[in-house]
């Protein structure tokens, strides 16, 4: 699916191949009586009179392709102008200052738009952006996804899907990995129940899935605009936390579902960012902190959803280890997904003791309209707070819906 955007590729090291020769693993006899007829004769290895014509490297490329479609064409002596057209816009050390189409404007506030689940609905997602944006002329910078974003590329993928039947379906994403169609802005997203087990698997520590789209790995972080981004992708689960990662595809019943379970590792390494001076802006995780329902509107919440009482009574609602990582990053914004409702708080620390902040009353009551609505709701600062409130002693939450018609699943944020 590759094929017709190979330039758009990572170029490979220089000294990894050997200039105007392809790698050895790639020649083999058929590749050198190729070679030969070519070059117009020669030695054994294909070299000749027309050994730098540029159509005997284009054909040999070719030949090599068929037998691996990630086959790097051969390096040849090209004009700055070509160099510049094969250079990957989706090298992941860009990601910090990415200048690339599309462009992020560093002329007004880091303006994000924060999706809940995908579900493959891409189409739908793009399209509410792109309208915001011309209805308001505001240029949205960063797309966040907070889980279930299914970058399914074809229908093999469908058996590392782990939903019921009814539900698998391809979405949108095969358009946007084959390049027949771009994401319109930058979309960085986590991973959460409902995943390509064996893509994001490989993906351990983050890389681009398709042009503009770039998976955060299990736990990472990256920077844009100087705003820093941190994830963690799947849900927790106690039977699985202290467990290694040992799933390998084909998946049985079992790893299909324990594949995207969040290990200790996980925690450990976002962890490490702490908080402080250099803490995180923004931190994205598919289940919620545990406990975060009483920073908010518990009432109107569970008038949305009942079936939640018993879990926020038990305190069991959200996940533990988010808990932990919010108590000890103490990022300025939250973002999370999974139970398909929308929902903010406000969590405060209290600085003088180590603990947390009692009495506090975040989020927004059911029916309150958000602080500013310039387009159909979508804009909004969330909780608002005064004075310097918007310290490392209080964290915003908002937890969003999945894409569907008449549903609460996208939100634009302005971060300076």
């Amino acid at each position: 699916p590759w094929s017709t955007t190979v330039a758009q590729l990572p170029a490979p090291p220089p000294t990894q191949y050997r200039q105007n020769r392809t790698p050895n693993a790639f020649r083999g006899t058929n590749n050198r009586r190729k070679d030969r007829f070519n070059s117009g004769g020669g030695s054994r290895g294909g070299r000749g009179r027309h050994h730098n014509h540029p159509n005997r490297n284009q054909n040999r490329y070719q030949n090599n392709r068929t037998n691996n479609r990630w086959a790097a064409p051969v390096r040849h002596r090209n004009t700055n102008e070509q160099q510049r057209q094969r250079q990957s816009p989706l090298d992941p050390a860009t990601l910090e200052e990415n200048n690339a189409d599309p462009p992020i404007s560093s002329s007004h506030p880091l303006r994000i738009a924060v999706q809940g689940c995908c579900h493959g609905s891409l189409d739908a997602i793009y399209s509410t952006v792109t309208n915001y944006e011309n209805q308001t002329n505001k240029k949205i910078d960063v797309l966040l996804c907070c889980g279930d974003f299914q970058s399914l590329r074809n229908r093999n993928d469908l058996h590392h899907l782990a939903v019921p039947p009814k539900y698998k379906s391809l979405g949108d994403f095969p358009s946007y990995y084959s390049g027949e169609k771009t994401a319109p802005v930058l979309t960085i997203f986590i991973g959460g129940n409902h995943e390509n087990a064996a893509q994001l698997q490989e993906l351990h520590y983050g890389g681009w899935v398709a042009p503009h789209i770039y998976y955060l790995g299990s736990a990472g972080v990256v920077s844009v605009c100087g705003i820093r981004i941190a994830g963690l992708s799947g849900i927790y689960k106690s039977h699985d936390y202290r467990k290694g990662r040992y799933e390998r595809p084909p998946y049985d019943d079992g790893t299909l579902r324990s594949v995207y379970h969040v290990r200790e590792e996980d925690y450990f390494r976002l962890a490490c960012l702490g908080g402080g001076r250099r803490r995180v802006d923004v931190m994205m995780s598919h289940d919620w902190p545990r406990g975060i329902e009483r920073w908010g509107d518990t009432e109107g919440l569970l008038r949305k959803k009942k079936f939640f009482r018993k879990e926020v009574e038990r305190n069991d609602l959200g996940s533990p280890v988010n808990e932990m990582l919010m108590d000890r990053m103490r990022p300025a914004r939250w973002f999370s997904a999974h139970l398909h409702v929308k929902f903010s708080a406000i969590r405060r620390y209290d600085e003088r003791d180590g603990k947390i902040a009692a009495g506090c009353e975040g989020g927004e009551k059911d029916g309150e309209a958000t602080t500013t609505t310039t387009f159909t709701g979508l804009e909004s600062e969330g909780c608002e707070a005064t004075g310097n409130d918007l310290t490392a002693q209080m964290t915003k939450f908002l937890a969003l819906d999945k894409c569907l018609p008449n549903r609460q699943y996208l939100q634009i944020i302005s971060l300076e």
